[in-house]
């Protein structure tokens, strides 16, 4: 019986992708069944940085001197005409984006969604709170991001982050103004130690 039902949604899924059919998020490609968002020639190709081996990589020395952090890491260079930037912008705005309330959801808890299947830990999603709606970052230059969210954030449970360990994920760095606020906020807040992972890096 089992067997059947797997059957028919396989050919129910077939049937449907005829009229809508599934496409990489970078290329357009029409995906194969075992294929998810992206293509196997779009995967292959993606720009990994590899910094997670390179302890003085750019995402660290972007902090130095900012904030305090204990490691630092991004998944894929970025550049405002490639391949990252296509996949994000339509995770990003696929529902034609408040933010996450345009959007329906929140790209980068999706990551964490992600790392959490791997990697179980404790979630603490609403640690951090804005105290005021911000203006979006795009096309903000790096002093105009950082006047734009440096007192935007406040850690809404202080004791129950009181000696751990954080990690912030983001979806691209560019100035770092956004995690610089988030980080001084848990460390004035008695975070143990903070570190950044993002998709990508600019």
């Amino acid at each position: 019986m089992k067997t059947r039902v797997s059957t028919f949604r396989l050919w129910a899924e077939d049937f449907a992708s005829l009229f809508a059919p599934r496409c990489c998020a970078a290329c357009d490609t029409v995906l194969m069944r075992f294929e998810e968002v992206l293509c196997t020639g779009c995967l292959n190709e993606l720009p990994r940085t590899r910094f997670h081996e390179d302890p003085a990589n750019r995402v660290q020395r972007l902090f130095h001197g900012r904030v305090e952090l204990q490691a630092c890491s991004a998944w894929l260079h970025f550049t405002g005409t490639g391949m990252v930037q296509r996949v994000l912008h339509r995770i990003k705005y696929a529902n034609v984006p408040s933010k996450e309330r345009k959007r329906g959801y929140n790209q980068s808890q999706l990551v964490v969604d992600g790392m959490l299947e791997a990697w179980p830990r404790a979630n603490p999603r609403h640690a951090l709170a804005r105290t005021s709606r911000t203006a979006t970052q795009t096309k903000r230059g790096r002093l105009d991001r950082w006047s734009n969210v440096k007192d935007a954030f406040v850690v809404a449970d202080g004791p129950a982050l009181a000696g751990k360990h954080i990690l912030l994920v983001d979806d691209v760095v560019t100035t770092g103004a956004t995690i610089e606020a988030c980080a001084l906020a848990l460390r004035e807040a008695g975070t143990a130690e903070v570190s950044v992972f993002a998709i990508a890096c600019a």
